[in-house]
């Protein structure tokens, strides 16, 4: 599971490397046990950016200027690479290299699953992060909610409409009546992003993550369907703008 990530995510919130849909050609990754410079780690990126475009014709949720698509083969390689930037991985609990093939096990472990959602964040033709429920308490009516946005995306405010809409697919469609979050006490993007969608901070973990050779907290957030929907009506006049998350969510 991630965790939501804020504008320096330094991740959620989850371009990358790549694998082009219906061929064998994968862009290098780091041999596992060898976590990568950050100079390894935005070569990748680059050279993945020209490989896999293919955009899915599936649409999931359509905001104004984001998209929420189903992760497909094509996607991975910009999965990979984003959980594993140096700006990502810390807030995503990603303590060690993961690999193309990982990834691609996930995505089929994650189609079997009737308790987990995640989708690609899409804005026009750039894929720029994912977004999560994982998982989702059907009888308790609770979902955890994540998400984390590639840094070459920060500060646009895909974070935040991607969050909107996922969060109206929860209360609307789901019918949870919960969501959950969860942000490390150095991620002020994060923490300011889910307060700012209504989120209560309900508790803190205290020390309970090893982050930047410190331990620090992790704080625990909730937004009841009532309180989401005491809100939607002054939606238009919040500021839009200001989120991006890395923790990632």
């Amino acid at each position: 599971m991630y965790r939501v990530t804020g504008d320096r995510e330094q991740g959620v919130t989850h371009d990358c490397a790549g694998v082009p849909s219906g061929s064998d050609r994968i862009v290098p990754l780091p041999q596992p046990g060898r976590l990568h410079s950050g100079r390894v780690a935005v070569d990748i990126l680059n050279r993945a950016r020209h490989v896999g475009r293919a955009m899915s014709d599936v649409v999931f949720v359509e905001g104004e200027r984001v998209t929420l698509r189903p992760i497909e083969e094509a996607d991975l390689g910009f999965v990979t690479a984003g959980v594993n930037h140096p700006e990502v991985r810390p807030f995503v609990g990603q303590s060690f290299p993961t690999s193309l093939g990982r990834e691609r096990r996930y995505l089929e472990e994650l189609n079997e699953r009737l308790d987990a959602v995640s989708v690609l964040v899409w804005a026009g033709d750039d894929r720029v992060g994912v977004v999560e429920f994982d998982p989702v308490d059907r009888e308790a009516g609770v979902a955890d909610f994540a998400v984390w946005i590639h840094p070459d995306h920060h500060g646009k405010g895909y974070g935040r409409e991607a969050a909107e809409l996922m969060l109206g697919y929860a209360f609307e469609e789901l019918r949870v009546h919960k969501v959950t979050a969860e942000a490390y006490e150095t991620n002020a993007a994060s923490r300011a992003l889910l307060e700012s969608l209504g989120f209560t901070r309900e508790g803190v973990g205290r020390e309970d993550v090893y982050l930047g050779g410190e331990y620090r907290d992790t704080h625990y957030y909730g937004l009841l369907e009532r309180e989401w929907r005491d809100q939607q009506g002054g939606v238009d006049g919040a500021d839009r703008t200001g989120d991006d998350t890395n923790d990632p969510a």
